[in-house]
């Protein structure tokens, strides 16, 4: 590959011999020898590269005018905030500028997580203006070119969205996000004006979700009885005695009667069967819906009333409009989250689950469980938290 090198103003032409794994930073090495340093970057025609990117996901190409821009310049102002919550390297938390950063093991990469079931090239995260992230992995645990199907799907990150990367959890928002009313630079006396709104505690009121009832079987005609039994084959026999042998033909009327109430109740039995299966299947649907929509409520109200301790570090730290805002009336007072995993959970129904149909009660089941969900000890006066390993 050849390529314009600019360096002390001067354009040089260089011929490149590059690997499938080679990355932007092998390329800063060969070209700009110790002055790629990581307080600078690669710069392709004025767009800038990430050193953990490899060549052939990162535009480079024949003919590419490549020099060096300082790290610290305005269009690298930091828009988005990484913080590991769970995890090796808990509390570590990253200011990321706008722009395609890798994500692995390996340490070329330009965000490193080093945790079990990370690969060394375990994907992208894509930071837009305003901090929106997308994030975008790698199967194949090896780098791949833009739009190669060893690539997954681009997919939004929401702020309050978790990214599991092997057996770290991270969380990627906006850097803007809680900043402080005032100066955040202390003072001559050592303190800094800070204005924290009040709290909002009032908790989000949901109607019931509506249970559908079971449906009703058809109502079961009772048993023939004997008068209708009985009577055909008196009748029968009699008019064959008055009248003429052939009329003992309605003595089969009486079989013929239990038969076909028999036929009927079936027929109705199936018909009903089909009927409540195709409802109860709808109704399924419908509840799964709407049970997804309010795990999903619960999982975001669970996060943010109850942080990591990362977070709780970072919000010291800036320090945030979420600092000191907890008081001992509030349910996540003194709570420590410890973790993350699987809680149960269900909403309140307007009627005893248990009553309704086998498929909703296995759609009630299946909803059930929140994913990395905060698990939370009280720190509470008079309570221990004993740690071990």
């Amino acid at each position: 590959m050849q390529v314009a090198r600019i360096h002390d103003n001067l354009e040089t032409d260089v011929e490149l011999a590059l690997s499938d794994d080679t990355t932007v930073g092998d390329v800063a090495v060969a070209l700009f020898a110790d002055e790629a340093a990581a307080t600078t970057r690669l710069s392709l025609d004025g767009r800038r590269l990430d050193y953990g990117v490899p060549v052939v996901e990162s535009g480079l190409g024949t003919g590419a005018v490549i020099s060096l821009t300082e790290a610290a310049d305005s269009r690298e102002r930091p828009v988005a905030r990484l913080t590991v919550l769970c995890g090796p390297g808990a509390g570590m938390s990253l200011s990321l500028p706008t722009g395609r950063h890798s994500v692995g093991s390996a340490p070329g990469s330009g965000i490193v997580v080093r945790a079990p079931g990370v690969r060394p090239h375990h994907g992208y995260l894509e930071i837009g203006a305003g901090g929106t992230a997308h994030v975008q992995s790698t199967p194949s645990g090896e780098p791949a070119a833009a739009g190669s199907p060893l690539l997954g799907p681009l997919q939004r990150l929401h702020p309050d969205a978790f990214l599991r990367i092997g057996e770290a959890i991270l969380r990627c928002r906006p850097i803007t996000d809680g900043a402080p009313t005032g100066s955040s630079c202390p003072g001559r006396r050592g303190t800094v004006s800070f204005n924290r709104p009040p709290r909002d505690i009032r908790r989000r009121s949901e109607r019931p979700v509506a249970l559908p009832e079971r449906p009703k079987p058809p109502s079961q005609r009772g048993p023939v009885s004997v008068v209708m039994l009985i009577t055909p084959i008196v009748f029968g026999v009699a008019m064959a005695i008055l009248i003429h042998p052939r009329m003992a033909m309605f003595a089969a009327l009486a079989p013929l009667t239990v038969i076909g109430h028999k036929i009927d109740g079936r027929r109705k039995q199936r018909k009903f069967a089909r009927e409540s299966a195709i409802e109860n299947a709808h109704n399924a649907e419908l509840l799964a819906v709407e049970l997804a929509k309010r795990r999903a409520r619960e999982v975001v109200r669970r996060r943010t009333t109850y942080p990591a301790p990362a977070e709780l570090v970072e919000r010291a730290a800036r320090p945030t409009t979420t600092l000191w805002e907890r008081r001992p009336r509030h349910e996540d007072f003194m709570q420590l989250v410890c973790g993350y995993g699987y809680d149960r959970w269900l909403p309140e129904f307007d009627r005893d689950p248990l009553t309704v149909a086998d498929e909703l009660i296995e759609t009630m089941r299946s909803s059930s469980a929140l994913p990395l969900a905060p698990l939370t000890v009280a720190m509470t006066a008079g309570q221990v938290l004993g740690l071990a390993g």
